[in-house]
């Protein structure tokens, strides 16, 4: 073996291929130690159970329904249910899953209801805000709609509740539905109201304080009689998607959209999404990978078979796409959940014929959904209970709650987990080990390089004028990352949520302009708590620090923020103590830096105030940052912050969706550790922006926002505004993408006077696109739109790096991996060489970014050579 350094040249291994192999193919091994070409290898996720029916605590019957919540915070389950065994009070259970068998071990029968309760199946939602488990019920004597608030401490598998709040009054509740909004970190209630009497479709708006809770005022969705309503938050529109079953119209399925504001909802036009009779068993489920929501539901008309359809959200309307049907028996008495760990649907369900418990999972492609095969879960004994199942993340499992029809109904687990077939398996990054060194028939000693050089055709990329570069992608951090560039060691620093559900984590990258790759450290922890959000970071060009500023829903939703410090020389982090700059529950964090005064200014939401829109003045010193006090700008509860800071007038600038809705901006000054703010100025009228950012062109001596326009169909707009004093003027605001858009990210590039913005077009399968612009006087011109990522572009930010001229594109890809593409608004074509890093894709090629799964193949290190990872 030769080496140059310390990679190892030449090293082979020697096995028998399992079908052909063409000469250079990637090649994977097999459980049996045969290879394969990865080409000839299909990604079959075989389904098996794990841990199949145990029984959750003896002498407890689960009647007329349960309910599943799994809290990401103490990592695990809570099973709520009505106990037949104990006068049918309403009772919880926790329930964990033993990472080392995937066994499952229990807390105590907890009873947060000393009186018999009503159905509580899809009752209970956890608040990641709070880390609190919310749980809805009603009264049966009294048919009084409550609201429970739980704790779970994992120590002990317990759960304990704070007192009962009553949301619907006497004989004013049936059969509730819950579902928790992580935007506006609020819960809501559906359910059939007025009960007994007309019977209509309500839905009420809560939020958690502490242990207790509180309500907006009750709204009616649906004026005539309804039953079975249930609800889901669709994150990538932030619209509550209710279905429910319309007795008034002869059964009919039926789905409405609803848009909370403050403690409000208000909702569309109903849409009937199945002209033939329901009478419940089915679910709602949101799909985080696809952006979609997913109906399911028991078509009784139809013989009783499961169905699906997949839900498209456009302003408040609503559409559907193809009915399919994944159970063509009778009787499948749903309970479903999203797997995020491999981006389906997961259902559980009873065939009538035979009487048996099966799961099967669905696979959402724009607005259509397929199924895979059936897998059986039990035999002639369970049944699963209807809308009661749930995804752990912690371990990649499903768990359905189910009814032993021959043990008194008592509640059942099962535990299904999807993965791959272990004697065929998949392209991974385990498996895959080098390339052919020849091709090689089906049964002949095959050699395979595992390291050292291969020859490859390598593309060109790049254009004459506007260059976009690969994708570098940098993996862990994969929810909410976001982006600051290092001036002063010429590096970039990302932050975000670790995959290992909540951990802070910050990584360092820097830049290479001859190929116009990044290349990364190690990923440094800064926050070993659960479920960290809210993520900020700006550079500190006095002190030439990082600072990143963040929600701890661990640490009951605290603000706080750390320093950081990077080495240039290993591209590592170190951090200095965090520092709280609010000890009450904070949302919507966002922070910039005011190069006048040398302060970072932090804008956030105060749950602690009545979520007053409130700021916050921090002075780096070594490697630490300490705090002024709190200065509230406006004592309203307004949402979807941008900041950035105006160097030509020494001022903060801060956008937001303020009162009626309207795009609104405020004006501050810093003065010492305080800061002061102007009058509220307005840039469009009822706009209900959201996902908004700012940035300001030093050519001009302009701020400008870019937004998603809520009140036009959630269209992409930018505006253009001019600080005077302690005010702020606009110009008229402009139309950048005529279809609906979230998620955007703004840069101004100083060197060639333009601004990027990078968006999520929803209207395109949550692709990412780019458009470049420029101002002239107060109005902004835009080029073309141009496609960043092919496939889904999610929570980009973007950032000028002045040292290396690039502008930096941060996004989350198909994967969920977290992605960099560099872009320039000069450049040649470059030929892809040394540097640059490849990855096999799931057809047997080699691109410049990651397929799914994300395997390397190597680095090149020549025109057509690339060194094979070892």
């Amino acid at each position: 073996m030769r080496f140059v350094g310390d990679i190892a040249l030449d090293a082979e291994v020697r096995a028998i291929a399992s079908g052909a192999i063409t000469d250079g193919a990637p090649v994977v091994v097999n459980a049996d130690g045969t290879v394969r070409s990865s080409a000839s290898v299909t990604t079959t996720n075989t389904e098996a159970v794990t841990t199949a029916f145990a029984e959750v605590s003896s002498g407890h019957q689960a009647a007329s329904g349960s309910c599943l919540v799994y809290d990401t915070n103490a990592k695990r389950f809570v099973l709520i249910f009505k106990d037949g065994d104990n006068s049918n009070y309403g009772t919880a259970i926790v329930v964990e899953i033993n990472t080392s068998n995937f066994s499952l071990s229990y807390g105590s029968p907890v009873v947060f209801h000393s009186a018999s309760i009503g159905n509580v199946k899809r009752s209970a939602c956890f608040d990641s805000s709070n880390n609190k488990v919310v749980v809805v019920y009603t009264d049966s004597a009294s048919d009084d709609g409550q609201v429970k608030v739980g704790t779970v401490d994992p120590s002990d598998n317990s759960i304990s509740f704070g007192s009962a709040v009553e949301y619907a009054g006497s004989d004013n509740s049936s059969t509730p539905s819950i579902c928790y909004d992580s935007t506006n970190n609020k819960f809501v209630i559906v359910y059939t109201g007025d009960y007994g009497g007309s019977n209509v479709g309500q839905a009420i708006v809560g939020t958690v304080s502490g242990t207790s809770t509180s309500f907006g005022s009750v709204a009616t969705f649906e004026a005539a009689s309804t039953i079975e309503a249930q609800a889901v938050h669709d994150v990538a529109t932030n619209k509550i998607v209710i279905r429910y079953i319309d007795v008034a119209n002869s059964y009919y399925g039926t789905g409405i959209i609803g848009t909370i504001s403050g403690t409000s909802i208000s909702f569309g036009t109903a849409s009937v999404y199945n002209s033939s009779q329901e009478f419940g068993a089915g679910e709602v489920i949101y799909d985080s990978t696809n952006n979609k929501t997913v109906f399911l539901y028991s078509d009784y008309a139809d013989g009783e078979k499961g169905k699906a359809r997949v839900v498209s959200i456009s302003g408040t309307s609503i559409s559907y796409g193809t009915e399919v049907t994944f159970e063509s028996q009778k009787g499948p008495r749903i309970a479903a959940t999203f797997d995020s760990n491999i981006g389906k649907v997961a259902v559980g369900y009873y065939d009538e014929t035979p009487t048996n418990m099966r799961h099967i999972t669905g696979t959402v492609s724009g607005t259509d959904i397929s199924f895979g095969s059936e897998l059986d879960i039990t035999s002639d004994t369970a049944q699963p209970t209807a809308g009661c199942a749930a995804f752990d993340p912690n371990t990649g499992k499903v768990l359905y709650v189910a009814r032993n029809i021959t043990d008194s109904s008592s509640p059942y687990v099962a535990v299904v987990q999807v993965g791959g077939d272990s004697t065929d398996a998949p392209l991974t990054s385990e498996n895959f080990i080098g390339f052919a060194n020849a091709a090689y028939a089906d049964g002949q000693k095959a050699t395979v390089k595992t390291t050292g050089s291969i020859a490859r055709n390598i593309p060109q990329v790049g254009s004459a004028s506007d260059v976009l570069s690969s994708a570098s992608t940098y993996g862990a951090i994969s929810t909410a990352p976001v982006l600051a560039v290092d001036t002063a060691n010429n590096r970039i620093v990302i932050a975000g949520r670790d995959a290992d559900y909540g951990t802070g984590k910050a990584i360092v990258g820097t830049i290479d302009t001859s190929n116009d790759t990044v290349s990364f450290g190690s990923l440094v922890e800064f926050e070993d708590g659960n479920n960290t959000e809210n993520f900020q970071i700006v550079f500190d060009s006095n002190s030439n620090k990082v600072v990143i500023v963040y929600t701890d829903s661990a640490d009951s939703g605290k603000g706080k923020a750390v320093v950081g410090t990077v080495d240039s020389s290993d591209n590592s982090i170190s951090f200095g103590t965090i520092v709280e700059f609010e000890a009450g529950a904070t949302s919507n964090v966002k922070a910039s830096f005011d190069s006048n005064s040398n302060k970072v200014v932090i804008v956030y939401k105060d749950a602690g105030n009545s979520y007053y829109f409130t700021s916050i003045v921090g002075t780096v010193s070594g490697t630490d940052i300490s705090f002024g006090t709190a200065v509230v700008i406006v004592s309203s509860n307004y949402s979807y912050f941008c900041n950035t800071f105006d160097s030509s007038n020494n001022k903060v600038v801060v956008g937001l969706r303020g009162a009626s809705s309207h795009g609104q901006a405020y004006v501050g000054t810093v003065s010492g550790t305080s800061i002061s703010w102007g009058t509220v100025a307005t840039f469009h009228t009822s706009a209900q922006p959201r996902y908004m950012d700012a940035a300001f062109d030093t050519n001009v001596n302009k701020v400008i926002f870019s937004y998603m326009a809520g009140g036009d169909s959630s269209k992409g707009y930018a505006v253009v505004g001019t600080v005077s004093g302690t005010d702020i003027t606009f110009g008229t605001p402009t139309k950048f993408h005529d279809a609906t858009l979230s998620q955007t990210g703004m840069a101004f590039d100083s060197t060639t006077n333009k601004f990027l913005i990078a968006y999520t077009d929803d209207a395109d399968s949550d692709k990412g696109n780019y458009i470049t612009g420029s101002i002239s006087g107060t109005t902004p011109s835009f080029g073309s739109e141009t496609v960043l990522d092919s496939g889904r572009a999610l929570q980009p930010t973007v950032e000028y790096d002045t040292g290396n001229k690039r502008t930096v594109i941060n996004y989350r890809d198909t994967s969920g991996v977290g992605t960099i593409k560099l872009f320039s608004h000069t450049g040649s074509p470059e030929d892809l060489t040394i540097g640059q890093q490849y990855f096999v894709q799931t057809d047997g090629s080699l691109g410049t970014s990651a397929d799914s799964p994300s395997v390397i193949a190597g680095t090149a290190i020549g025109a057509s050579d690339i060194i094979v990872k070892g």
